[in-house]
């Protein structure tokens, strides 16, 4: 007798479980019996040790071994085992499962296996269920064929879901309401939404209409809140949902202005104090949030405090503060009713956003009281929301802020000041009268913010103030006047952003050759040569991309010997340089670094070789989009894109098709913004159908409206509902950037 005959006997799970580990090591003809014995075993661990056994040696006779498992019907742990064990073997049982489906009578083995054909995928199975809802009438085998169809999610089932759905059995028609809401095709709407009235399916509708997620919807579930009496707080979260819809930014944006509209507009406002009633007494925060949310749309002024209050919890901070501001001005008016107390500083902090929102100028002089607060976060978002009063009298408190002690104060009161100074000439004078006062303070931070202030507004006498900030011995007013020289952008600054390159302190030389790039003196060509040379990589860094900019000879030569000699961050602004510099001469040292290691690099010469209208680089470029690595792919299409050699068209029509990433297909969009012709319009069509896609191919068609806008009208006249909905946002925007553009 083999010692596993012995084990397979013994009272001891452990036992029987060595008895498996031991049937392991024999043959299958030897081994098969009694494992599909043991399958049944009254312990798990041993029922476990068995289907891992046969999992590894799956072949025909050890499924069709577990498909006639399925058949004792006195043990449950056998049948149960067998199911899991078919499943874990996975796509290689389907020809037994099929085979067994068409011969056998047995109830529940059919159930066991039509239940299998939804979680192993294929054609022929697809085909076997969608035949078997046609003949087959028992209740529960139908059920189990729609569940396993469902799996499938493809839109061919519907015609006979649809069918199904006359059937007189409240459990068929929920299952096909089910499948047809997991395909999320809003095509099956009219055929779902009549089952609302009829007892039993309410959920099971309203849960279809969450994951078809469409606007048609909407007027529906309004109507569903405004007519039962009680409160559907399912219909509410379906609303919620369409506007929270994971959709394309062209199709979210008329989503949520038409959910905020219509709620506003038809939301019952007797049953806003149910809801409220209900935020104070459920403990589930989804309810809570939908709750917020239909506060905030109709502006329910007895809502406003909850709103308030809700501010102060971190998990409705955000949805609180959106709510709050659509009251707009009236806002401010329920607000001086809410209870005064010492406020938190997160709540005064969210508090400001709202206001900030509602532009109520008769909150101004709390606004003032709050710039005195000690918390920064306080002072800094007091002074964004002041942001939004441009008046004469508030500068003097914004000056007093460019010596905050918090930077981030002191740069945002210099936005401010410069944005305000823009919008009016009479503030402009004023805050110039203050500023150049300031420009003369001890205070370094006052002396650098108020020079920006004063240049960017060009003040009179800026060209002398910039002069005297050069000569200052602080690095980083001297830092700031060249970065300023170079915004102005004007020649009489040139031959002090070239002396600046000599500057003792690498931060001032830094920004004095990024000021240069602005200008291009030629003055500066030998000594941002000499900055090649510069010890700080950064700046041989700087020097090389601006270098790009001053097409000599001398150039190419400088840029060549230290894309082969420097380190990658060089090397990245050497191949940015050469492709600026559009010279032939230098295809074959780009080239030579795409051997190099490092990926950056890589990309950066592919992005260099777009600049070149050279034959070689372009079949180089075309080469690279087909690279194991995405990012070169990506690379490869917005050099072609820069090329703009519309041969490529072809390789970037098919890349848009069956390209695997996401990112490489949105470069290849990106591509057709420039290169884009009538025959990219299938593809663009065809991506349409990805939701990650929608807004670039959007952009293409915009781009191109003169090419595209005489077949868009043409396909959104025939579309399937989704991409006609698509399609006629599309048409809007065209018309609308035309208008814009007369």
């Amino acid at each position: 007798m083999d010692r596993w005959e012995e084990f397979l006997r013994s009272e001891d799970p452990d036992t029987r479980q060595m008895a498996v580990w031991e049937l392991k090591n024999h043959p299958l003809e030897k081994s098969l019996n009694p494992l599909i014995l043991l399958l049944g075993d009254k312990d798990w661990r041993v029922r476990k040790a068995v289907s891992e056994v046969l999992i590894e040696k799956a072949n025909g006779e050890v499924i069709k071994a577990l498909i006639s498992a399925l058949y004792d019907e006195e043990n449950a742990g056998k049948r149960n085992t067998s199911i899991e064990t078919l499943h874990k073997i996975g796509s290689k049982i389907l020809p037994f499962v099929l085979e067994e489906l068409r011969r056998t009578d047995n109830y529940d083995v059919k159930l066991a296996l039509v239940s299998l054909l939804g979680d192993i995928k294929s054609e022929e199975a697809f085909n076997f269920l969608l035949s078997f809802l046609g003949r087959e009438k028992d209740i529960n085998l139908l059920s189990s064929a729609i569940s396993s169809l469902s799996h499938y999610k493809r839109k061919e089932t519907i015609p006979s879901l649809i069918k199904l759905l006359k059937h007189e059995n409240p459990w068929i028609q929920f299952h096909c309401i089910e499948a047809l809401g997991n395909l999320k095709e809003p095509e099956v709407l009219p055929h779902i939404l009549p089952f609302y009235r009829q007892p039993g399916l309410q959920k099971s509708v309203l849960d279809s209409i969450c994951q078809i997620n469409h606007i048609s919807t909407l007027s529906f579930l309004l109507e569903i809140i405004n007519t039962e009496e009680k409160i559907n707080l399912s219909a509410i979260h379906a609303i919620t949902n369409l506007y929270n819809a994971k959709l394309p930014s062209i199709l979210k944006k008329r989503y949520r202005e038409i959910v905020v509209r219509k709620v506003f507009e038809m939301f019952p406002r007797e049953k806003i104090s149910q809801l409220i009633s209900i935020f104070s007494q459920t403990p589930k925060q989804e309810v809570k949030r939908d709750i917020i949310y239909i506060l905030g749309w109709t502006r329910a002024k007895e809502g406003f405090n909850l709103l308030m209050d809700s501010l102060r919890d971190p998990d409705f901070t955000d949805l609180a503060l959106e709510s709050l501001g659509y009251f707009e001005k009236e806002g401010w008016g329920l607000a001086k009713d809410y209870p005064r107390e010492e406020y938190e500083e997160e709540f005064i902090v969210q508090f400001l956003r709202v206001l900030k929102a509602w532009k109520e100028g008769e909150s101004i002089p709390l606004l003032l009281g709050y710039l005195e607060r000690q918390e920064f976060s306080i002072r800094y978002q007091a002074l964004d929301t002041l942001s939004v009063f441009p008046k004469k009298e508030l500068v003097v408190y914004i000056l007093t802020l460019l010596e905050d002690e918090s930077p981030a104060v002191q740069n945002l009161a210099v936005e401010v000041l410069k944005n305000w100074g823009e919008k009016s000439e009479e503030l402009k004078d004023f805050i110039f009268q203050k500023v150049s006062k300031l420009c003369l303070s001890e205070n370094p931070s006052s002396r650098i913010n108020s020079l920006q202030i004063f240049v960017h507004l060009k003040g009179k006498g800026y060209f002398e103030v910039l002069q005297k900030a050069l000569g200052d011995p602080n690095p980083l007013i001297r830092k700031q006047a060249i970065q300023l020289m170079g915004q102005c952008r004007e020649e009489k600054f040139s031959s002090y952003l070239i002396h600046a390159l000599t500057d003792e302190d690498p931060r001032v030389r830094q920004e004095a050759i990024q000021a240069i790039d602005n200008i291009r003196p030629e003055g500066a060509f030998e000594p941002l040569l000499s900055a090649l040379e510069d010890p700080d990589f950064w700046i041989r860094a700087s020097a090389a991309r601006v270098l790009g900019g001053y097409p000599k000879p001398q150039t190419l030569k400088a840029l060549v010997h230290h894309l082969n000699i420097d380190i990658p961050p060089v090397k990245i602004a050497c191949l940015e340089a050469l492709g600026k510099l559009q010279d032939p001469k230098s295809l074959e040292v780009i080239l030579e670094q795409l051997k190099f290691p490092d990926i950056e690099v890589k990309k950066s010469a592919l992005q260099a070789l777009g600049f070149l209208k050279e034959k070689r680089a372009y079949e180089v470029l075309i080469s690279y989009t087909q690279n194991p690595d995405w990012r070169l792919r990506a690379s490869a299409l917005s050099a072609l894109r820069e090329m703009g050699n519309k041969e490529a068209l072809p390789v970037i029509h098919e890349i848009i098709e069956k390209d695997p990433d996401p990112f490489v297909k949105m470069a290849a969009l990106s591509a057709l913004e420039v290169l884009a012709e009538a025959s990219s319009f299938p593809h663009l069509l065809k991506a349409l159908e990805n939701p990650e896609l929608v807004d670039n191919v959007a952009q293409v068609l915009l781009s191109k409206k003169d090419i595209f806008q005489p077949l868009v009208e043409r396909e959104w006249q025939t579309a399937e509902r989704k991409k006609e909905e698509i399609l006629a946002i599309i048409l809007e925007e065209m018309k609308e950037y035309a208008g814009n553009h007369q």
